[in-house]
Formats: C-alpha cells, structure tokens, sequence
C-alpha cells in the first residue's frame, strides 16, 4: 500500500512539474512586438526636433527609464530640455552587456510579472524585458507592461521629461 501511495505522489509530484515547466516554455518562445517610433518636428532644419517613443506590445513606454532592453535591442531615453534636437527613447549604439545571475527564476516571480535586479534570473522567459531607471533595474513581462506600471515602484519614478515651456 505505501509503495501504491508513494507511486501515485511522485506522478503527481512529476505532472506539476512538467505543466510548470511547460507555462515556462510556452512563456519563453513569445515573441516581443518592438516598435521605436521617431517624429519629426520641423524636419530638415536648423530648429529640427526628433521625438522617440518605445512601443511594446502596443503599450507606450513611459519616459521614466534610462535603459530598455527589448527583443535583443537596447534603448536610451535623451532629454536635452531644448526645442530642438533628440528626445525620448532611442536604439542604443551600444547595447548593454547584462550579466546572468545563478538565481533561478521562480513561479512568484511569473505570477509577480517583475523582479528587480540588474542580473538576468537563470530560465527568465525571453517575454521579460530589462529596464533601468536612477534608483533601479528590473526585468518586467512585456505582456503585463501595463497593469505593472501602475503598481511600485515604477508608479513613483519619476518622468525624465522636461517641459521647456513651463515656467519656473
């Protein structure tokens, strides 16, 4: 009877593993929708200005951070405070050598859609993306860009945007 009891366990023991794993998998061959979208304001003169915004996954990335890492391409927001120029978020000339962690990337972690460190987790799903504001780094699930952005910390990081035409 124990050997029966014991048998059943680890098949299910192992069935729970196996749909784990399989989620993670699955979660790991989704492909990111990246789109770096430039406007041009008064093109082909002196006074030309470039607004870069950072699409992912249909949701516009807030300018709130430094560094984006996105399907295998990194993205730096500038901001000059002048009317003319670059502003927003741009294709890096150089991209960022992150660095792998020996921390296993666990469920809590799925279920949470982030964790902040600057190191990739072992098995993260290539739908995570990096992310680099002043005070931080995280890796964040490109399909939940927008529920987490509502949530700490990244609801108080503050715009790096500056208004040029306010009054100080």
């Amino acid at each position: 009877m124990r050997k029966y009891i014991l048998n059943i366990f680890t098949v299910v023991v192992f069935a729970l593993l196996i749909s784990c794993s399989t989620a993670f998998e699955k979660k790991s061959t989704i492909k990111i929708d990246v789109q770096n979208e430039i406007i041009y304001f008064k093109k082909d003169t002196k006074s030309e200005r470039k607004e870069g915004s950072l699409i992912i996954n249909n949701y516009k990335l807030p300018d709130i951070f430094l560094y984006v890492e996105a399907d295998s391409k990194g993205f730096i927001f500038i901001e000059n405070g002048s009317p003319f120029g670059k502003s927003g978020y741009f294709l890096a000339e150089e991209q960022k050598i992150i660095p792998d962690s020996k921390t296993v990337f666990q469920k809590v972690h799925f279920d949470k859609g982030f964790y902040e460190s600057n190191e990739r987790f072992t098995n993260t799903p290539n739908s995570y993306i990096y992310v680099e504001w002043k005070k931080g780094s995280a890796f964040i699930d490109a399909e939940k860009l927008s529920e987490i952005m509502e949530i700490k910390p990244f609801s108080e990081i503050e715009s790096m945007t500056y208004n040029i035409y306010e009054k100080k």
